[in-house]
């Protein structure tokens, strides 16, 4: 899929802003701009053209959300094209061109080749605030954006299956509540022999009460 044009109708800060994206051969165009241009708002409204806009959506501070729309040509590989708008609502919030002729989604999601909103927001619509929170989680040691963020900067391309590899060495050595795993069974014998070491150590006192007693038996042998 190629988008040709996405139109900002109605959205965040904007109001009938066009971005033509129909040059080159390649698909690839690069939009830049200053703080608070919109760019994070333009990247917001890419994800609710193709998946919907958000209920509680924060990008109606210029436009009510019965005014919130958004348009897109985009066009397969094959070149067959596709006019839509994207309205906020419930239901229905795929529109042809002229805004009232409703298009099933289905339609859609033939251009999208099967790309739902996880995948897209993961792999295609990552912005600044999920930078950080994929940094968030790569420090705490989990979450799937914090394995992609990971895995591209590091240049690891099989992230996933290192880990299960990983995982697998670690469950071989011990286990929480596993026995055969070697730090386990390590464990289990320190364990046992401690256990024996405390029944056959003779506690401090009753050592002094023994010696006492022998000193004295040896006392009466001598005067014998």
């Amino acid at each position: 899929m190629k988008i040709l044009e996405m139109r900002l109708i109605a959205y965040g800060p904007f109001t009938d802003v066009t971005l033509d994206l129909s040059a080159g051969n390649k698909g690839l165009h690069v939009i830049y701009g200053p703080n608070e241009a919109g760019k994070s708002s333009a990247l917001r409204a890419l994800r609710h053209l193709f998946y919907g806009i958000p209920g509680r959506s924060s990008d109606d501070f210029l436009h009510p959300y019965a005014k919130m729309r958004i348009g897109a040509t985009i066009q397969t590989h094959n070149g067959d094209p596709l006019e839509f708008i994207r309205r906020k609502g419930r239901s229905n919030t795929l529109r042809a061109a002229d805004d009232q002729t409703v298009i099933e989604d289905a339609t859609l999601n033939q251009f999208l080749n099967g790309v739902d909103a996880d995948l897209f927001e993961t792999m295609f619509g990552i912005g600044y605030p999920d930078l950080v929170r994929g940094g968030q989680e790569i420090v705490q040691g989990g979450g799937n954006l914090g394995q992609l963020i990971f895995a591209i900067g590091s240049g690891v391309a099989n992230l996933r299956e290192i880990q299960n590899e990983l995982q697998s060495e670690a469950d071989a050595l011990f286990r929480p509540s596993g026995q055969r795993p070697k730090i386990n069974e390590a464990l289990g014998l320190i364990n046992k022999n401690r256990k024996e070491m405390r029944e056959v150590e003779l506690p401090g006192q009753e050592w002094e009460n023994h010696y006492q007693t022998l000193q004295q038996a040896e006392d009466r042998i001598k005067y014998v």
